[in-house]
């Protein structure tokens, strides 16, 4: 959280939640969680055993903003909520 990143182009990545099917990754630019604009929502399901579906690329970012993310996990409900991480691009 509030990490610097380094490239326009990150991957982002995340754990496994105990019993999820699915995970949505959520994305928005702004100054503050309350208002963002929408960059990326999607839904990710995983197929058991493949870890490297736990990461996303939400393409190329814009320079100087910052970004707030999260990842909901659920199996028919949400089941874990996180509050939102943010990062600056350079």
């Amino acid at each position: 959280d509030g990490a610097v990143l380094t490239s326009l182009m990150p991957t982002m990545q995340w754990s496994t939640a105990q019993g999820a099917a699915w995970y949505r990754v959520y994305i928005g630019k702004g100054t503050k969680e309350t208002e963002l604009e929408q960059v990326l929502s999607v839904i990710v399901m995983p197929r058991g055993g493949d870890t490297q579906q736990y990461a996303i690329s939400p393409g190329i970012l814009e320079s100087g903003n910052t970004y707030f993310w999260r990842v909901l996990a659920g199996a028919g409900e949400d089941i874990e909520s996180p509050a939102f991480s943010h990062f600056t691009t350079p």
